[in-house]
């Protein structure tokens, strides 16, 4: 039956999301601020439950509930049921090897929240609704009530080009959730023979980790940061203090244990921070965490940003850790 399905359907899960804030009334809690946002005080706190969803983006057709939930529940059973216990072994201390079902579970997991966000499905809406704008176009200038479009006719009688968008975006949802989970699993297949796994852990002074609505980075010394990038790293914020990263071609000795990194001092603050910026600048709409490190976030990429937009002879060209030192962040 339809009441029986999921509507409210979460890109980023709950699960993951959770640890980034806190418990209230029994309720999980983070703190929430506008990407581009410079106001420290606009960050607003929310339930975890209204950030990061979508109705009906991962519903499928089909003519049963189990059939139209096949995908929602996909990401339910392999990721989201699973991430509270992976979590819990990549923290532990004492977890030093990676067996073949744990690499698996790790990519699997870091690939499917690469991949089911709703960043690039927002890039292809915005191409899909220039090119209807200018199907619009060319049927009012010639008297056509419908247009050719990959061999289909579509009419545009009596429509509006909002309502020509709608009915694009809700004919093609399917196949782009479809699309979505295909990448991750080809992502899965090409890196799950070469990549080795580390956690990093930054000190209590560092501050902490924030996340967003599109978490996983993806970074390569060649500066190709595509995920398919055979020298590309994934990087997933697990928590305020911990970074997982997926290391690219790994020496064979380091690919069946998990390596831990601890950073403290400047060098943990100038990672959290350059981490944070990263998050920034790929997140699509939303920033989250706990409510310090938001706010210290904003703080520190507003001044950073003034900074560079005004340089001065004794400051143009000046290294990066200098400059954190003279802006009093290190």
């Amino acid at each position: 039956m339809k009441s029986q399905e999921v509507t409210k359907q979460h890109f980023v899960p709950r699960t993951y999301l959770k640890h980034f804030g806190q418990q209230e009334n029994g309720q999980d809690k983070i703190y929430r601020a506008m990407r581009d946002d410079a106001d420290p005080a606009s960050v607003r706190q929310v339930s975890v439950a209204s950030v990061c969803f979508q109705n009906d983006l991962y519903t499928l057709e089909g003519e049963s509930s189990a059939e139209r939930m096949a995908l929602e529940d996909f990401y339910r059973t392999s990721v989201e049921d699973e991430y509270d216990a992976l979590r819990e072994v990549l923290l532990d201390q004492h977890q030093k090897t990676a067996s073949e079902e744990l690499r698996s579970q790790v990519l699997h997991t870091v690939a499917t929240m690469l991949m089911r966000t709703t960043k690039l499905l927002s890039r292809s809406n915005t191409l899909m609704d220039r090119v209807l704008e200018r199907m619009m176009t060319l049927c009012e200038l010639t008297g056509k009530q419908a247009f050719d479009f990959e061999g289909e006719m579509h009419s545009v009688k009596g429509k509006t080009l909002a309502e020509l968008r709608r009915e694009f975006r809700k004919q093609n949802q399917p196949s782009h959730a479809l699309t979505q989970v295909e990448l991750a699993l080809r992502l899965g297949e090409a890196k799950q023979n070469d990549f080795g796994i580390v956690v990093l852990t930054i000190d209590e002074a560092a501050g902490e980790y924030i996340t967003s609505d599109n978490p996983v980075l993806i970074s390569s010394l060649d500066r190709f940061n595509t995920a398919f990038n055979p020298d590309a790293a994934l990087r997933l914020p697990l928590g305020p203090k911990h970074m997982l990263w997926l290391m690219p071609k790994a020496h064979d000795m380091l690919k069946n244990r998990i390596t831990r990194w601890s950073m403290g001092g400047d060098q943990a603050k100038l990672e959290r921070m350059a981490a944070n910026i990263t998050q920034q600048h790929n997140a699509e709409r939303w920033l989250l965490g706990n409510q310090a490190a938001v706010q210290l976030h904003i703080r520190e990429r507003v001044t950073m940003q003034y900074d560079l937009d005004n340089p001065t002879p004794e400051t143009m060209g000046q290294a990066v850790h200098e400059r954190m030192k003279r802006l009093g962040f290190l």
